[in-house]
């Protein structure tokens, strides 16, 4: 299992990239937890957000009540700005698309641009903005595209791809927040883990298609 690393502490917040397979509060299963690795590493901290269990990428906590709730009003107020890398299955219509639909009968709009497509598959890679924070809101949003994230089950995104140089297994939801912008100008950032990587690289070993193709 993947050790989160710290990307920025300060006397109000907590900025860490979370790995894949880390809960981001308390819940159920024997995932590890990553706000208890904080409070046991960094002392008190408080969720301001969360990320699914499988998603990997930048993730904030809050040190004080005072950060807490000023914190929390930026995400709920939509003032903070977040960018995911994913990987999915099929094609847009556009280099980049806005999708206004409900989940979960909320309204809901992500936009998504299109970085690069594949001649091994009917696959891209895309970085998608939600403008709302829904559960699952990228994830719903691309498989009503008929674009489901590769490694996701729960909308039916495919796992496993037979390419010239071998098999590639998607292990995971292949999600990734990438960055994370505060209202007060900073911006924090994290690399890839090293499966996605792998398995961008593996695609565009087979040939890239083209840029926001």
């Amino acid at each position: 299992m993947k050790t989160p690393v710290l990307i920025k502490m300060t006397d109000h917040l907590i900025v860490l990239a979370k790995p894949a397979g880390w809960l981001s509060i308390p819940g159920r299963g024997e995932a590890p937890c990553l706000l208890d690795w904080v409070r046991k590493e960094h002392g008190e901290a408080m969720a301001v957000h969360r990320l699914d269990v499988d998603t990997s990428g930048v993730i904030i906590y809050a040190r004080t009540k005072d950060s807490h709730r000023e914190a929390s009003i930026w995400f709920e107020k939509h003032k903070v700005r977040k960018n995911y890398d994913l990987i999915a299955g099929g094609s847009l219509e556009a280099p980049v698309v806005r999708i206004n639909a409900p989940v979960a009968g909320q309204p809901a709009v992500t936009q998504v641009e299109c970085v690069e497509s594949y001649e091994a598959a009917p696959v891209f890679l895309a970085r998608a903005r939600p403008l709302s924070g829904k559960r699952h809101q990228i994830r719903a949003h691309l498989a009503g595209k008929g674009c489901p994230l590769l490694g996701d089950k729960t909308y039916k995104g495919k796992r496993t791809f037979k390419l010239a140089r071998g098999p590639l297994v998607i292990t995971r939801v292949a999600l990734h927040a990438a960055s994370l912008s505060l209202p007060n100008g900073e911006k924090f950032e994290a690399p890839w883990p090293s499966e996605f990587a792998a398995w961008v690289e593996a695609l565009r070993m087979e040939g890239v298609r083209g840029e926001g193709a």
